[in-house]
């Protein structure tokens, strides 16, 4: 039997009490020793820099302690504008402990990004980032390229809808549509004109796959005018017209056709009556799956003896309208696939409808006039209408509205624009150089406009989310008289790129310019 002494319990006691602290990783004290914190060593592109269009952005981490890669998540690394977070794809290359966002889709031309990497990214040892990272920097600008005459001696008309649209596909090729005449555009130039059939048009869609439709008033804005429609694909003919309803004994006042991604289609068409004074709104729709087959709507969509009515159509096919009856501000909800109907009370009192936005989702926005304010309204899919609130900025009477595809939205009257993020309370104003000649907003809900610098320089405005209004662009240098009719058309796809249709005098040259 082994016996110790007490000095020498006391020192065998203290070497266990060390030899548990060092499998631990504790200190003398009894405190765990933190892991050691996890540093990144360059990140590319440089805070504040310009980058190129294609530009990935990298991180490279120290090689003491080294990263965990099941941290490395696609969540974890993101790169944003003021949108929100931009597509991409990640890549983690452990020999060099690069981590690599690799853009899906070109960067937004001229936009602020920032790129993040989330707290949540740890060492193999367990340690957080010795510092957060999050940095700036921009993307080259749009660059415009050289005018292009689209064709000569194209007249447009100062009176009723517009007759100018240009839309684009992915790859930039773009189609115009002007009067009763049609262009496609292409890096290999222009095509010979199509015409239309029918008369002049007054709505157009264009979608991703290339496939157009347009609605043609025959023989325009008189007394019992068929309102029309024609499709084609991107490089085809038109189709044969096919008329959808006739205007019967009064005429059409105006005419939206929206098209969604699934392809449903919304035709408002309002008619006017000379005796006795009133007003019918047809609304007809028809599905994606039925494009030709054109359903007129009930009879409580259709026919108002009075004010304002605002129609839109949301990704999910339902058809939505807005307007006052008395004293109450009603919203309908249409379900043409089903055949329900919703209606709400969204106000009461002296409310005048401004404008009504349907987001893919459904979610529908309605604004309105109030005694002295404007409100808005916000309804999500199947739902109610929700409290209103105050809108703390100044809309004129008459604004033209643009409702990118999340619900983010912009509007302009005059000199003045507005601009609102999808199902937000919170709205941003500017004033801008000079009234625009066309408007647009982009899927990530960046806005351009055009305007004529007197007499014949035509100029950009871009004002993206998140971010002040840009200078003006000089896109275009044109002769024409100083006073004279000019019509214009533009749109804006998701990366920034902008293609502009316009024509500096009607009679004139149609003109395109796209700024890539």
């Amino acid at each position: 039997m082994l016996t110790l002494r007490p000095n020498a319990r006391t020192c065998l006691a203290s070497c266990l009490v060390g030899l548990l602290a060092s499998c631990n990783g504790s200190s003398g004290g009894g405190s765990p020793a933190p892991a050691p914190a996890l540093t990144v060593k360059t990140q590319l592109p440089a805070p504040g820099s310009t980058v190129a269009i294609d530009t990935a952005v990298t991180l490279v981490f120290a090689a003491d302690p080294e990263p965990d890669p099941a941290t490395l998540t696609a969540a974890a690394l993101q790169v944003a504008d003021g949108a929100g977070p931009l597509p991409g794809s990640h890549q983690y290359d452990a020999t060099t402990r690069t981590w690599t966002w690799i853009p899906s889709r070109e960067l937004p031309r001229g936009a602020r990004l920032t790129a993040s990497v989330a707290d949540s990214v740890r060492s193999l040892e367990g340690g957080r980032l010795a510092a957060a990272v999050s940095w700036d920097f921009h993307v080259r600008a749009g660059v415009p390229a050289s005018p292009v005459t689209l064709a000569t001696g194209v007249v447009t008309s100062a009176l009723g809808p517009p007759s100018l649209y240009v839309s684009t596909l992915d790859n930039g090729d773009a189609m115009v549509v002007a009067g009763s005449q049609s262009w496609d555009w292409t890096s290999s130039g222009v095509s010979a004109p199509l015409t239309v059939p029918g008369s002049a048009v007054h709505g157009f869609h264009l979608d991703a796959a290339g496939e157009a439709v347009v609605v043609t008033l025959n023989g325009g804005l008189g007394v019992g005018v068929p309102i029309n429609s024609a499709t084609r694909s991107f490089g085809s003919p038109w189709s044969a017209s096919q008329t959808i309803f006739s205007s019967g004994g009064g005429h059409p006042l105006s005419a939206k056709l929206s098209v969604n991604a699934a392809g449903d289609r919304m035709l408002y068409v309002p008619i006017g009556f000379t005796s006795p004074t009133h007003s019918r709104h047809y609304v007809v729709w028809a599905s994606g799956a039925s494009p030709s087959a054109w359903q007129t709507s009930p009879s409580s969509l259709a026919t108002f003896v009075s004010t304002v009515v605002l129609t839109e159509l949301d990704g999910t096919g339902k058809v939505a309208t807005l307007r006052r009856d008395g004293t109450f501000l009603i919203a309908e909800r249409h379900d043409r696939a089903e055949g329900t109907m919703q209606v709400y009370t969204v106000a009461q009192g002296s409310v005048s409808p401004m404008g009504l936005m349907a987001s893919d989702d459904g979610t529908l926005r309605a604004v309105w006039r109030d005694v002295g304010i404007t409100r808005q309204s916000f309804a999500a899919p199947g739902s109610s209408f929700g409290v209103p609130t105050d809108v703390p900025v100044f809309l004129p009477n008459t604004t033209n509205w643009r409702v990118a595809p999340s619900g983010a939205l912009l509007g302009w009257g005059g000199t003045q624009a507005v601009r609102s993020a999808a199902s937000s309370a919170e709205w941003s104003e500017t004033t801008l150089a000079a009234q625009p000649l066309a408007g647009a907003i982009s899927p990530r809900g960046e806005a351009v406009f055009i305007y004529f610098r007197l007499p014949n320089e035509l100029m950009l405005l871009r004002w993206r989310p998140g971010e002040l209004i840009d200078p003006p662009l000089l896109i275009a240098t044109v002769n024409g008289p100083f006073v004279a009719f000019r019509d214009g058309a533009i749109t804006v796809d998701e990366v920034g790129r902008v293609t502009v249709a316009f024509v500096p005098n009607s009679p004139g040259d149609l003109i395109g310019v796209r700024i890539e």
